[in-house]
């Protein structure tokens, strides 16, 4: 099972830019990205960029690793490869959802309002 993965060059762009804008490190942005997408019906679309930034298992899954395997199992309708959970599966949730944070960013450009508007979707 890989223990790593490498975002796509937009999305490692989209992380620098949130992190910054935001003041928080760029693993709690992908915490934050993670939890946004999963939260989405659908699964996300292949995506076969991977020559961005690297993150281990640990930095972005800590102890989770068992729950958000049922959530992605549960939103992709099957089971899940372990050997793909975290360099395929999961970061596939995660360029989703740093996507969708920085369109909203974008629209918004305001820390404070970002932080609210993100709050009411969960």
């Amino acid at each position: 099972m890989s223990s790593k993965l490498k975002l796509s060059k937009v999305a490692t762009q989209q992380v620098d830019a949130l992190s910054k804008v935001l003041g928080l490190k760029r693993n709690i942005i992908c915490r934050i990205a993670l939890g946004m997408s999963v939260n989405l019906e659908n699964p996300p679309n292949d995506e076969k960029d991977t020559s961005g930034q690297e993150f281990n298992q640990s930095t972005i899954v800590g102890v989770d690793e068992m729950i958000l395997t049922a959530l992605i199992a549960n939103q992709y309708k099957c089971r899940i490869d372990p050997d793909k959970f975290f360099s395929t599966y999961v970061r596939l949730e995660i360029v989703r959802g740093l996507d969708l944070m920085y369109k909203i960013y974008m629209r918004i450009n305001s820390p404070t309002e970002f932080m609210k508007e993100i709050c009411k979707l969960a």
